[in-house]
């Protein structure tokens, strides 16, 4: 039995703005997606493929402006959204280099991300992973780094921060080796947003032979087919809860005593790390044994994934600049990254500043916003009938 959700919606965008002539930013991720749109269209047209999900093409204005377009439009058809859209791509600057791929994505993506690297050849002696996982590994060097800090940088910000969805942000970049660029970040690139972004960059010294695009256009459609045609959502919501115990332990280590000196404890914080890692376990292997043939369970299991990510927004933050993710979103620092627990570190930054007991019950609620979220996510999880706390 074929089952479909055309009312449910895996996204792909760009913005078509640019500072000067735009080749890399952001026109290589536009030719991306025109040619993603003009084959899937194709595959249906001809009856060989057709998705289970609506693949929706969208394509921005203004978002060097701020992000202009795609929060419009967002804040337009929000409730829409949230109701109904699965998951966001990104495409914007998709060639920063021409030596190994490189993602930022929400780590419930993670696993899907890894999957597809592996199964696409970069060349015939290895794949995209192999060469990402040479170029950019982990501390342990067992996968390649995927930041889970997308920031506000382009597009996919209003999709993480305001509709609650899993983003992913996607692009080739420069051998870290390369001895002449040392003192540039690899997520950057040396003509980024000048007059030297024109088409011979590209043509004559980026990708002659266009094989970077080719590949992008692989690995991007393969995303895009799996998301939209897997019965089962490929979200891995372990992998989220193994990741935030790293991200808390790094921020325990930077934190703790300075909040003990303040009378505030992080252990019911971390109680709550350690019941959402227990019981997205148990929801792996409840979603293991389920009956696939069954479509209530199918839609049931799939809108748990759903609305997993959407369980750490905290709508009703008015101090957060719209930023309602609260475990990954830009900070004061770092509106390009981000922090972990972003309101937190923003509270504890302007304590420091100024030292007052408006600014410390500050940090006090939005650490019990913080744990509010997670405990949420958590039940998101659990089987319909429960309700029990694990405290």
């Amino acid at each position: 039995m074929i089952f479909f959700f055309l009312d449910r919606y895996v996204m792909i965008g760009n913005h078509r703005d640019s500072w000067t002539l735009g080749s890399l930013d952001p026109s290589s991720g536009t030719a991306v997606m025109l040619e993603l749109a003009r084959v899937m269209m194709k595959l249906k047209k001809e009856n060989k493929w057709s998705p289970k999900r609506s693949v929706m093409f969208l394509s921005w204005g203004a978002e060097e402006y701020g992000l202009i377009g795609s929060v419009e439009w967002v804040e337009e058809y929000l409730k829409k959204l949230q109701a109904n859209s699965i998951t966001y791509l990104n495409i914007d600057t998709m060639i920063k280099g021409n030596y190994s791929y490189r993602a930022y994505a929400s780590p419930i993506l993670h696993d899907l991300i890894y999957d597809v690297t592996k199964s696409i050849r970069q060349t015939s002696e290895e794949s995209v992973f192999d060469r990402w996982l040479k170029n950019d590994p982990n501390q342990d060097n067992t996968e390649p780094e995927i930041s889970p800090y997308l920031g506000s940088g382009s597009d996919h910000m209003s999709f993480l921060q305001k509709v609650g969805i899993p983003c992913v942000e996607q692009y080739f970049a420069r051998d870290k080796k390369n001895i002449y660029f040392t003192n540039m970040a690899s997520s950057s690139y040396p003509t980024y947003h000048s007059a030297y972004e024109t088409f011979k960059l590209v043509n004559e010294f980026l990708d002659p032979k266009f094989e970077t695009f080719r590949i992008l256009g692989i690995i991007v459609g393969e995303l895009l087919r799996r998301l939209s045609e897997q019965l089962i959502l490929p979200f891995n919501v372990h992998r989220f809860s193994t990741q935030l115990q790293k991200e808390y332990e790094l921020f325990k280590n930077d934190q703790k005593d300075y909040l003990a000196s303040l009378g505030i404890q992080l252990d019911l914080l971390e109680n709550s790390i350690k019941n959402l890692t227990y019981v997205s376990q148990n929801f792996n292997k409840r979603l293991e044994s389920i009956d696939k043939s069954k479509y209530h369970l199918v839609r049931m299991y799939n809108d748990q994934l759903r609305n997993f990510e959407r369980s750490f927004l905290d709508i009703a933050g008015k101090d957060r600049n719209a930023y309602y993710h609260m475990i990954y979103a830009p900070s004061i620092s770092d509106a390009y990254g981000g922090d972990v627990f972003p309101s937190v570190t923003d509270a504890i930054y302007n304590y420091k500043k100024k030292a007052d007991n408006d600014l410390l019950e500050v940090i006090k609620l939005q650490i019990s916003i913080v744990i509010y979220t997670i405990q949420s996510a958590s039940s998101v999880l659990k089987e319909h009938f429960d309700f029990k706390r694990y405290v």
